[in-house]
């Protein structure tokens, strides 16, 4: 699956919600992209079409990259280098738990 197609895919499920109450705006909601079977290179290009897009909106992009279960290694390698990826580009970012990594 390209880049635009798994973009395209999470834009179906983008849906701003109105806040309650008199000061009542939209809320941008966070793109959650999983990239469980994707290649490091698919990943990283998927992570870097996105990236201005976060940027110029602030929003966060959720990466889904798996605990590693199933790696041959039997640990999680593409969490690692996607990791080490963000830091040679100087991104911003968290892991919340255990095979999500949260950018913003």
């Amino acid at each position: 699956m390209e880049a635009n197609d798994i973009f395209l895919e999470a834009m179906k499920n983008f849906v701003p919600h109105k806040k309650e109450g008199k000061k009542a705006r939209l809320i941008k909601q966070d793109i959650v992209i999983d990239l469980h079977n994707k290649t490091l290179a698919n990943a990283k290009e998927i992570i870097q079409y996105n990236i201005e897009r976060i940027k110029k909106e602030k929003i966060k992009l959720i990466l889904i990259t798996g605990k590693g279960k199933h790696s041959y290694t039997v640990k999680p390698v593409l969490k690692e280098e996607i990791k080490f990826f963000l830091k040679e580009m100087n991104i911003k970012f968290k892991e919340k738990e255990e095979g999500i990594i949260e950018i913003w």
